[in-house]
């Protein structure tokens, strides 16, 4: 199956989990596997953050595609760029945070247990 790019709509999210700002998050596909309950490109525009949570019974991993962001991994907070990943693991919190002046794009998955 292929997902092509431009038939994959924006969503325009506020103030994600009590974050601050907006966020733009575009599925990448329509029909996952059952195991995994998001895939998707996020945009993060500067001063915007997607708010401290706890996962749990899934594992969440970014992957960082630009930008410069804070990520929050559980009580350490790290800088993150591209090419970085990061990964949440059931029971674990975390956060991130966009600190530059340009988009941090980054894909998000959730992989349930």
């Amino acid at each position: 199956m292929v997902n092509k790019s431009f038939d994959r709509p924006l969503e325009i999210l506020d103030n994600v989990l009590d974050g601050k700002g907006e966020i733009i998050r575009k599925e990448l596909t329509d029909i996952k596997p059952v195991n995994v309950r998001v895939c998707s490109e996020m945009t993060l525009n500067p001063d915007s953050s997607i708010g401290y949570h706890i996962h749990n019974n899934e594992t969440e991993i970014y992957y960082i595609i630009s930008g410069i962001a804070e990520y929050t991994d559980n009580d350490k907070i790290i800088l993150v760029g591209a090419g970085d990943t990061a990964i949440c693991y059931s029971g674990q919190g975390h956060s991130i945070k966009n600190i530059g002046s340009s988009p941090v794009k980054f894909f998000a998955i959730i992989i349930l247990e």
